[in-house]
């Protein structure tokens, strides 16, 4: 039985993929178009999304806060704060964009 279970947890481990940390001092824009879903433009011009878990009721009208630790900010690890109403909700994976840059 140890071994099956050794052997998931080297399976899932090796599956699974390294966390997207962005500089929240390279981030120049945030946009919350809807309840699931945050963007951020990059000063750089390159885009990055991710969905919310649960879904954020009021972001796209209040905003959002987060406390940032070392100066970045990595996906499917932290909470935003739906300002006005205080909800906390999952950054979940951090998904590339299509580049603005020029």
């Amino acid at each position: 039985m140890r071994t099956i279970a050794a052997l998931f947890l080297i399976l899932s481990t090796a599956g699974a993929q390294a966390a997207v940390c962005l500089n929240t001092d390279q981030i120049q824009n945030t946009n919350a178009p809807n309840d699931k879903t945050i963007e951020l433009t990059m000063k750089n011009g390159q885009t990055w999304h991710t969905e919310l878990s649960p879904a954020c009721s009021g972001i796209r009208m209040f905003g959002f806060s987060w406390s940032v630790k070392g100066g970045q900010v990595c996906d499917a690890s932290e909470m935003v704060r739906v300002l006005n109403t205080g909800a906390f909700c999952r950054i979940g994976k951090f998904e590339p964009g299509l580049s603005k840059a020029k």
